[in-house]
């Protein structure tokens, strides 16, 4: 096996462990609070202390990490998450979990991206055309994809099991199962991990203000159109997707109305993650449909996941509705790789963690204002609605990848593709 193949496979097990972790506590986070005895209006406001901080610090953490080195960043992100699966566990008064969710929000900006940024820092040393890049990026996020359907599996069955001394909430077990893997992830990370870039280091002699830091980061997005052009697709593809993300409890559970079905709510989110591997691995394979030209292949997905919209809009039947929950899962999987490849193709190695916040700043920007349409929807009109309008956001999406910046780069990948790579041995 080739260099190539050896660092995926290294990266691939350190997202799957990573994956596994997340996947113990992703579909159970909100009912250890509840558990806890917080009002729902409560549990929201922490949601938005954990979001808020994350958006504020996601830029000087990127250029951070820019200067003193990836992996550094990604081991104080990983310790910083230990500090919130604490709070998680011992803590139940609304003061002290504000401290939690806080340090929630910063572990999310620090390791956001960072593991990406490391793996493609370590193959752009082998001088890889795009479509090895974008093969390697789908099989980590596939990878990556089973890691958290182990994991959602585990969470149900680490929290049957009695913690001793503990009277409080089972799930709360899943976060001291994934604090312990805390110390495993980063002894694997430390050996397998290279740190390839060369850190700029920090001048103790330069004081650097969080404001010049976000002007800095701005000025180097608009220097290039295509990245920018980039982000704000992104940015209302969250828009679009993440009414079905947070609101599809509500419409499954009025489909599934005075019937017992609670199991379909586990079932769906666990096959998700497996429907979503697949979507990840066949990636490569539909972008070649598209002679490897990732904008076209991403108009095609866009025009896809509108018509899923639509489809939920117009159905009432839960069978139905279960089918169009895995495809939206899947069709969302193939996007990935497609658009981190155009993505790292236009960052510069010596600001890839800083535009990979940008970019999580606009992800995230996005998906508030889609939270917010949601549930103005929802509330004035019906949640039916809610998926219609994002349908329509996808729609108009396709638009901003219509522009004549992505379409000369998407041509430009797809030119480089067709030259020949040496291996390296």
């Amino acid at each position: 096996m080739n260099n190539i193949g050896n660092i995926t496979n290294r990266y691939s097990f350190v997202h799957f462990i990573n994956g596994i972790i997340m996947g113990l506590i992703a579909p159970i986070m909100y009912v250890v609070l509840r558990d806890k005895g917080f009002e729902i209006f409560e549990i929201g406001f922490l949601i938005i202390i954990s979001s808020i901080t994350t958006v504020l610090s996601e830029i000087p953490c990127g250029m951070l990490s820019d200067r003193i080195g990836r992996k550094k960043m990604y081991i104080g992100g990983q310790l910083t998450f230990i500090l919130f699966c604490l709070g998680m566990i011992y803590i139940d008064t609304m003061d002290i979990m504000i401290l939690a969710m806080v340090a929630a929000g910063f572990s999310t900006a620090m390791t956001s991206g960072t593991l990406d940024a490391l793996f493609v820092d370590t193959l752009n040393k082998h001088n890889i055309i795009p479509e090895t890049l974008q093969k390697s990026l789908a099989k980590v996020g596939g990878i990556s994809m089973l890691g958290l359907f182990v994991g959602a599996i585990l969470s149900g069955v680490f929290a049957s099991f009695n913690l001793p001394g503990k009277n409080t909430s089972s799930f709360e077990n899943n976060y001291v199962i994934a604090a312990s893997l805390i110390p495993l992830l980063l002894i694997l990370a430390n050996r397998l991990i290279e740190e390839t870039y060369e850190a700029k280091g920090i001048n103790a002699t330069q004081s650097v203000s969080f404001i010049s830091q976000i002007d800095s980061a701005f000025v180097n997005l608009k220097q290039s159109q295509s990245l920018l052009l980039m982000m704000l697709s992104s940015s209302l593809g969250a828009i679009a997707m993440i009414s079905f993300e947070k609101f599809w409890q509500l419409e499954l559970r009025e489909l599934t109305q005075n019937e017992d079905m609670k199991w379909m709510f586990g079932t769906l989110f666990s096959v998700s993650l497996i429907i979503a591997g697949f979507g990840q691995a066949l990636s490569a394979k539909l972008c070649q449909c598209f002679n490897n030209n990732y904008v076209h292949s991403l108009i095609f997905i866009r025009i896809l996941q509108g018509s899923l919209f639509i489809i939920l809009f117009m159905d009432h039947s839960l069978f139905s509705f279960s089918i169009v929950f895995m495809l939206i899962f899947f069709v969302s999987a193939l996007s990935q790789s497609p658009v981190m490849t155009l993505f790292h193709h236009e960052v510069k190695d010596s600001e890839r963690s800083t535009m990979l916040s940008m970019r999580s700043v606009f992800l995230q920007l996005g998906a508030v204002i889609g939270i917010i349409m949601a549930s103005f929807s929802t509330h004035f009109v019906s949640l039916k609605f809610a998926f219609i309008i994002s349908a329509t956001v996808y729609f108009m999406s396709i638009s901003v990848l219509l522009s004549k910046q992505l379409l000369g780069l998407g041509d430009k990948l797809s030119q480089l593709n067709d030259k020949p790579q040496l291996e390296t041995k």
